[in-house]
């Protein structure tokens, strides 16, 4: 399954670099990539982070109900889930972040992972509504409203599992473990425990998303703050909207199958994206490629505090078929 998932993401990774380059002058490119002003990607490296440290404290409210955990060790486990995203693809960062916090706090991952969850159907719910209010004000191409589509179903298809979780959590767990136990008995007592500490962790958010929300609603205006930066030192001269257009586009573009590093699917929607604002080919790939320099700050804090967590790359395939169901709740 998972040599299937990489090939399907090469597949439309390489496909869509592939669109995106045909035709492409690379001689006009080189001359942005020459004429860029390099000083503004300090403070897009700034804004970043900043969008993180708001990541961490919208995380420290969701986990409140566990009791206190420090902002050192929220800020290192949203890189550490960003670093996994990236290098991993398939949201295994997230799995990686909630284990790491989880065995730092002695807090069950279970709920730990509850939290990251609700992070992520917030995280939808705001950028579905910039995309709609986008839509209203700008032309958007037909793929953009796929997306939006796309991403609007997996968000009800999200809240529909929630609540039919919370509302009916016994019968659920009973008739899940009741397949896993024709296969292992220990293992269907392992994904009831999981199940019970996951629902428990959803409803102990309560009031915090509220607060989650508000946090929600500055974290993608940081990033697009980010992204003016590092338009600016292209010289781009695009309304504000380009930026919120291309954060949400990228976010929701996880998505989409593709390479690690979203190698392919960032190209083609940055290109996509800048093209509504009449931004060429070249400058727009070169926006991509100043990205991705940027992005390499806060993925070298990731990858360091995985290594600081005691962990490698190579230890992920394990803590990914353990799962969240093995531990003791």
């Amino acid at each position: 399954m998972k040599k299937l998932r990489y090939l399907i993401g090469a597949i439309v990774g390489l496909a869509l670099l592939a669109w995106v380059l045909r035709g492409f002058d690379w001689g006009e490119m080189g001359q942005a990539v020459r004429s860029a002003d390099y000083v503004w990607l300090l403070p897009a490296g700034a804004a970043m982070l900043g969008m993180f440290a708001l990541r961490a404290l919208r995380w420290r409210i969701l986990l409140r109900s566990l009791g206190n955990i420090e902002f050192s060790d929220l800020w290192s486990g949203v890189l550490i889930g960003y670093f996994g995203n990236f290098a991993l693809t398939a949201n295994a960062g997230e799995l990686i972040r909630a284990f790491v916090l989880g065995r730092r706090t002695g807090f069950s991952k279970s709920a730990i992972l509850a939290s990251i969850v609700v992070e992520k159907t917030l995280d939808i719910i705001v950028l579905l509504l910039f995309l709609l209010v986008l839509s209203i004000a700008l032309p958007l191409p037909p793929w953009v409203e796929l997306m939006i589509l796309l991403a609007g179903l997996m968000f009800v298809a999200a809240c529909l599992v929630l609540f039919f979780l919370s509302r009916w959590e016994t019968q659920t767990a009973a008739w899940i473990s009741g397949l896993v136990g024709r296969v292992s008995a220990s293992l269907a007592a392992r994904v009831k425990r999981f199940m019970h500490a996951f629902v428990t962790g959803l409803r102990g958010q309560g009031r915090a998303v509220i607060g989650a929300i508000a946090l929600t609603g500055l974290v993608w205006p940081c990033l697009a703050i980010s992204f003016f930066f590092i338009g600016r030192s292209l010289g781009l001269s695009v309304a504000a909207q380009a930026y919120l257009l291309l954060v949400a586009l990228i976010t929701l573009g996880a998505i989409i199958p593709t390479l690690p590093g979203q190698v392919g699917t960032t190209e083609f929607l940055i290109v996509g994206g800048l093209a509504v604002f009449a931004v060429g080919k070249e400058p727009a790939l070169t926006f991509a490629i100043l990205l991705r320099l940027v992005r390499l700050l806060p993925l070298g804090l990731g990858y360091t505090s995985l290594l600081r967590a005691g962990l490698k790359l190579s230890d992920v395939g394990a803590i990914q078929r353990k799962s969240l169901a093995q531990e003791q709740v």
